[in-house]
């Protein structure tokens, strides 16, 4: 469960990347030490605190400035780096995954609403009056704890023909007790129905282009991501992950 109690926000997700984008080792080993820390950390007082009975609190949500970040000064450079790049970043060939490599997975299981309502806490969002309801679902996924059965989050993908992959990514955070998740105020340059939201696009020479786009309502934390090759013009995918943000009913 490494990493699953602690998630931040830093430029544009709070559910891992690793199928979609490969991170520079470099960073990620330091980066990736410090959470490795401080996941185990957390998981010592976890522990500490059942041993005495102690039940573990709802997870939480918070906002904070990377200044105020618990962290090395290294971690914290880090971080800083990232947002002077701002929200849309030229990244080299071979970072981002190809649309196909994600429509077509190896691994495939596709859930009826009625199976997903039965393994989440609350129901799955819903897509009705979002672009997503015509678009084919490829497959669905635990998000989020999983324990067994349960979970407390799912994700979604879905093909909007065969040139465009989206995935939505909702987790009842508060169900998961113990989790921390957060966003870093340096990072928030979007908001969804009023709600302080992280938006990132990546996109490399060879035309594939990614768009974030990442927010939390007071039970639920949402993260949708758009996943293209035609190029960088970009403004439309920013534009139809708004929208579907937007209009997405929670239960």
């Amino acid at each position: 469960m490494i990493r699953q109690r602690l998630l931040l926000i830093a430029t544009s997700s709070i559910f891992s990347l690793s199928a979609w984008a490969v991170e520079p080792e470099g960073s990620a080993t330091m980066v990736g030490a410090w959470l490795d820390q401080l996941t185990h950390r957390i998981a010592e007082q976890d522990r500490a605190a059942r041993s005495v009975g102690k039940s573990l609190p709802p997870g939480e949500y918070t906002i904070t400035s990377i200044e105020d970040l618990e962290a090395p000064e290294q971690v914290k450079q880090y971080f800083r780096e990232r947002m002077r790049k701002g929200s849309v970043e030229h990244v080299p060939v071979g970072r981002l995954a190809s649309v196909a490599s994600l429509l077509h997975p190896s691994d495939i299981q596709v859930l009826s609403p009625a199976a997903l309502r039965a393994r989440l806490p609350t129901g799955p969002a819903d897509i009705s009056v979002t672009a997503l309801r015509t678009a084919r679902l490829v497959s669905t996924t635990s998000a989020g704890q999983s324990d067994g059965f349960r979970a407390t989050g799912v994700s979604r993908l879905f093909a909007v023909g065969e040139a465009i992959a989206i995935e939505l990514i909702e987790d009842s955070f508060r169900e998961n007790r113990g989790a921390r998740l957060g966003a870093f105020s340096e990072s928030l340059n979007a908001s969804v129905n009023g709600e302080p939201a992280t938006r990132a696009v990546q996109f490399s020479d060879d035309g594939r282009i990614m768009v974030t786009l990442a927010w939390a309502t007071p039970m639920k934390a949402f993260e949708l991501r758009l996943m293209a090759e035609d190029g960088p013009r970009y403004e439309h995918h920013v534009s139809l992950l708004q929208q579907i943000a937007d209009r997405l009913r929670q239960h």
